[in-house]
């Protein structure tokens, strides 16, 4: 069907007689009808902050491997890279330290992100108490998600804290298991909603020093 509308379209053009090889044939065909440009997907930054060893970087490789983390040294920050939903999502691990040049990285890691997620324990109320103290330092107009990891084990965070958390940063507690798995991919799936709900995209700043790019 190609061969015929483009010797159609050559004898309408006055186009010389010549021999259609494969390779003639298809330079032609690639010059009357030109591949279209591919859109450039969207990319929306995910930053993961919380207390140490409340199981974000194996939330992250459970979401990004499929693979649970049964020993991992503390992260400083790493950086992934997922296509799910027409977008790119970038997610950055970030350090759980409140003080030391790791919290200050955090906060410039932050100003970058389009989505911030708030990652507690529901076997460590003190990881909860830490939520706090992270939301008070990175206040910012971002869209904000609250994820209870380890939801295999037996809950206890107190209901009342958790639901005055909850009310601070007006959303509700989305319950995971890295481990199970359990809820992580529709958890992510709520990120990439956040994220494409806010107006306009993060900087194309860099902000990785390891990364892991999964298509």
């Amino acid at each position: 069907m190609f061969l015929l509308v483009s010797m159609v379209i050559a004898k309408n053009l006055n186009v010389a007689k010549v021999r259609f090889t494969p390779k003639v044939y298809m330079n032609f065909v690639c010059f009357v009808f030109p591949a279209k440009e591919k859109k450039k997907m969207e990319r929306r930054r995910v930053a993961f902050v919380g207390a140490p060893e409340v199981g974000k970087s194996s939330v992250i490789h459970q979401f990004v491997s499929h693979v649970f983390l049964k020993d991992h040294e503390p992260t400083i920050e790493d950086f992934f890279e997922v296509q799910r939903n027409g977008i790119i999502l970038e997610i950055v691990d970030l350090s759980g330290f409140l003080v030391g040049p790791e919290a200050k990285f955090r906060q410039e890691a932050i100003a970058l992100c389009d989505v911030i997620v708030y990652m507690l324990s529901v076997d460590c109320p003190e990881s909860l108490a830490m939520i706090r103290f992270f939301w008070e330092e990175d206040k910012r107009n971002l869209p904000l998600l609250l994820v209870g990891n380890k939801s295999d084990l037996r809950w206890q965070i107190c209901p009342y804290m958790l639901q005055n958390i909850e009310y601070e940063l007006e959303t509700t507690t989305c319950p995971v298991s890295a481990k199970d798995p359990f809820g992580i991919d529709d958890f992510f799936d709520q990120i990439i909603e956040k994220a494409k709900s806010k107006s306009e995209p993060c900087k194309e700043d860099e902000v990785s020093t390891k990364c892991c790019i999964i298509v």
